[in-house]
Order: structure tokens, then C-alpha cells, then sequence
């Protein structure tokens, strides 16, 4: 498989968690109608959240490069989500950058390459022709 191929695959993979992470961020309420309260920890700073003392909660996607991308992260207010999806946004820019300079950096290879094939071929044809 060519490796500018591999590169645009995970760039694309990279833009849809992206979306998906933009998307899927939220605030939720809890359900008033439930029988029993039900509570988490804040995935950022593990405070205890529990539906009969809070009304909402805040959910970002688990987005992390490279995991399943199954679940969501839930936070005890918005700044604590805020933290999280920054740190994640940040990361698969990152990714997103680092993938973009690869490619750059093979296409200045591949030049490079079929200039030095092309030397090449040029430097045996003139041999066999003289």
C-alpha cells in the first residue's frame, strides 16, 4: 500500500474524531423521574456527582486517537469539559499537524526520488547508446 495512501487514511481518521468530538459535546440533565439517584465521578477532577444534588452534567466523546471511540466522558460543569475537550482537540490537531508535515515531507522524497531514477535511466541510455 503506498504510504501517501496510509497518511491520507489516518488524516481522514483524524478529521472525523474531530468532528465527532465537536459534535458529540454536550450538557445533559438528569432524569427527575428516576426511583433511585445515580451520581460519577468527574472524570477531570473526580468530584462526585450525583443526580439528587445536581440538576446537569456536561458529556465530551472519548476521543482519543487511536482508542474505540465507544463512550463519552462525563464532567461535574462545564469548565472541567472544557479542559478535557480542549486537551483532546489540541491532541488531534497536533496529530493532524504531524500527519500533514509527513506528507510533505514524502512528496519532497518521492522528487527527489524520481529525479535520481530519472539521472539514472538518462546515464544508461547515453552508455548503451555510445
Amino acid at each position: 500500500m503506498d504510504l501517501d495512501f496510509v497518511l491520507m487514511m489516518e488524516l481522514a481518521e483524524v478529521d472525523l474524531i474531530l468532528k465527532e468530538l465537536e459534535e458529540g459535546y454536550r450538557k445533559k440533565y438528569f432524569r427527575k423521574d428516576a426511583t433511585k439517584p445515580w451520581g460519577f465521578k468527574c472524570y477531570y477532577c473526580e468530584k462526585k456527582v450525583a443526580s439528587n444534588e445536581a440538576d446537569e452534567f456536561w458529556c465530551v466523546p472519548d476521543t482519543s486517537y487511536g482508542s474505540s471511540g465507544i463512550g463519552r466522558r462525563r464532567f461535574c460543569s462545564r469548565d472541567c469539559s472544557d479542559c478535557y475537550f480542549n486537551e483532546q482537540r489540541n491532541e488531534l490537531l497536533e496529530q493532524r499537524k504531524r500527519i500533514m508535515e509527513d506528507r510533505k515531507l514524502l512528496r519532497v522524497f518521492y522528487k527527489e526520488a524520481e529525479r535520481e531514477f530519472k539521472e539514472i535511466i538518462s546515464a544508461a541510455n547515453e552508455s548503451y547508446s555510445t
